[in-house]
C-alpha cells in the first residue's frame, strides 16, 4: 500500500475563515424592541371606577357573600339541593 501526502487532502478542504451571523430570533437591543400600547374604552374606565360598589354588573354581592360563608361553614351542600341538581341533570339529558 502506498500512501502519498496527507497534506493534499487537508488543502482540498481548507477553510478561509468563519463569519458569525446572529440568529434570526436573536434578542434585539432595548432601543429596537417593540412596545405594546393599550387603550381602555370609556366603558372599561367606568367599570374601574365602580369597582368598590355593592352592585357590580348585576352581581348581588350580598348573595355571593352568604353563599361563600355557607361553603366555608360546610352548610351549603344539602341533600335537598343535591336532589334538585340531580333531577335537573337527568331531565336535561333525558327529557320526558
Amino acid at each position: 500500500m502506498n500512501i502519498s501526502s496527507i497534506g493534499a487532502i487537508q488543502n482540498t478542504f481548507a477553510t478561509t475563515g468563519v463569519t458569525k451571523t446572529a440568529p434570526q430570533n436573536a434578542i434585539q437591543p432595548a432601543s429596537l424592541a417593540k412596545t405594546d400600547d393599550v387603550k381602555f374604552s370609556a366603558a372599561a374606565r367606568q367599570m374601574e371606577n365602580i369597582g368598590g360598589s355593592q352592585e357590580l354588573g348585576g352581581v348581588r354581592l350580598d348573595l355571593v357573600n352568604r353563599v361563600r360563608a355557607e361553603i366555608a361553614n360546610g352548610t351549603y351542600d344539602t341533600e335537598e339541593k343535591m336532589n334538585i341538581a340531580v333531577d335537573r341533570m337527568v331531565n336535561r339529558f333525558n327529557p320526558r
